[in-house]
């Protein structure tokens, strides 16, 4: 709820005073740097910003770039609202002029202004005090349709600005490389599979992302083997395939009905039987989220961060190594995990546009979630003469699909019967089915003339109309 400060309700800005709940701390696109700010507009304007000071002036740094705060001495300071931001101030001192600003720096910022039509304001510009350090939600803005007409136009849904870029965000292969350390050519190959992987892990925030590029990526050695590279053991033939190495038939069994569930397999035990294809990398992914979702509470770990905790054998865990020891077992690696989780990081919630790589995809959640609900997930037929524990046989889109099946030859039948000559000619073209042209057909054709016959019994007189008004 908006908050009254020292008496006051609004800051210096216009904008209401508010409570660290009405904020949110935000990773600055291309940076590690944290920034707390308001909600709404002024967060999708100051993180955009931010993100081009950050490529464009210099870069940000963390311990000393600020957004909102609880108190401050000035009493209708606009960080008491959170619309207001402080870079680097340790290289910008207060109440110095340009203080440390080089003139191509200045210039850059200048251009960025204009850029911003006026919805940022530099410290800088006031008379007294000086405050090249400081930049905030510009004035008359609050509930001004220029706001939101701006951040329209010139705001990327992936947080970053269009100053000196396009209008659409970075494909996803750009991203993934820089997250990774992988070539443009490979991050764009692996793509779908590292899209399809997130989204199943249900890595729905930057931490997660990042996490799971890090602890899979390792896992894989920089997502290169799906397969293990050793084809004998104990447990052969299911050895250890996709970037997680799933291992053991017990385990592709888990997997396979882990996927049969979603609708992406067509049986149960597919991979036991099919295990070779376990190497193919659209499984890759799949198989990853499959461990990190179902064998180990890898998000939740994840989202505990410093707080987390894992037991493996007589050691208990914590933190990142809690993460690490939770899908490794131990700690193996742990610095090169921790380096790509940084690194991953770094990219902010540009992370994000990995979830979703479909071309101008206008989806929802709630979108995906209905489709997958009608199309992926498989459910028991609620025919009272249904098999014995026939268990999930088909999606509502295939009971849909498979009700033409059974009704239509139904309707042929009784249409026919009563003289329809439409029906009568579907059944003796079916009937007719070339064996040559339509071996796929004769157990059709067979119940076709079945049906000619009956129709014939039932009433020869249309048969003979027929037979009359188009030949035998």
């Amino acid at each position: 709820m908006p908050r009254v400060v020292y008496g006051n309700s609004f800051s210096e800005n216009g904008w209401p005073m508010v409570n660290s709940e009405e904020c949110t701390w935000v990773t600055v696109p291309g940076t590690s740097v944290s920034l707390q700010i308001q909600n709404g507009q002024p967060l999708a304007i100051l993180r955009a910003f931010a993100a081009d000071f950050n490529a464009y002036v210099e870069p940000l740094r963390d311990p000393d770039s600020a957004c909102w705060t609880p108190t401050n001495s000035v009493p209708t300071s606009n960080h008491l609202s959170g619309t207001a931001c402080d870079f680097n101030w340790n290289d910008h001192p207060f109440q110095v002029s340009y203080a440390g600003f080089s003139s191509r720096e200045t210039a850059t910022v200048r251009e960025l202004l204009d850029f911003y039509e006026q919805t940022v304001f530099w410290g800088q510009d006031w008379q007294s005090p000086k405050d090249a350090m400081h930049f905030q939600v510009g004035y008359n803005t609050y509930q001004n349709p220029h706001t939101a007409d701006f951040i329209a136009r010139k705001i990327r849904a992936d947080g970053f600005s269009t100053f000196r870029r396009s209008n659409k965000p970075n494909g996803g292969a750009p991203i993934l490389a820089a997250a990774t350390g992988l070539s443009e050519a490979r991050s764009a190959e692996i793509l779908p599979a590292v899209s399809d992987g997130l989204k199943a892990s249900q890595c729905t925030n930057v931490n997660r992302i990042a996490m799971w590029l890090a602890q899979v990526g390792h896992e894989s050695v920089s997502f290169k083997y799906t397969e293990e590279i050793a084809k004998g053991g104990r447990y052969a033939p299911y050895i250890g395939r996709t970037w997680i190495q799933i291992t053991w038939d017990y385990n592709y069994r888990a997997f396979s009905e882990w996927c049969f569930e979603r609708g992406l397999v067509p049986t149960r035990d597919y991979f036991v039987v099919n295990y070779r294809e376990l190497a193919d990398l659209k499984w890759a992914g799949l198989g990853a989220s499959w461990y990190w979702t179902e064998q180990r509470p890898m998000n939740a770990l994840t989202d505990a961060g410093d707080s987390a905790t894992w037991k493996a054998g007589s050691i208990t865990y914590r933190g990142f190594e809690a993460v690490t020891a939770a899908i490794n077992g131990g700690t193996n690696g742990l610095a090169d995990r921790r380096d790509r989780y940084n690194r991953a990081l770094l990219q902010g919630e540009a992370l994000l546009q990995l979830l979703n790589q479909e071309e101008d995809d206008m989806f929802t959640d709630d979108d995906r979630n209905l489709l997958r609900q009608v199309a992926g997930v498989r459910r028991p037929s609620l025919s009272p003469l249904r098999h014995l524990d026939e268990g999930d046989v088909n999606t509502c889109a295939g009971f849909a699909w498979t009700a033409d099946g059974l009704t239509h030859p139904q309707f042929v039948a009784m249409a026919a019967k009563y003289g329809h000559m439409d029906s009568i000619r579907l059944l003796g073209e079916v009937a007719g089915a070339d064996p040559v042209k339509y071996p796929d057909r004769q157990e059709d054709a067979a119940l076709a003339k079945a049906i000619l016959a009956d129709v014939y019994a039932a009433n020869p007189a249309a048969l003979q109309r027929f037979v009359a008004q188009n030949g035998a």
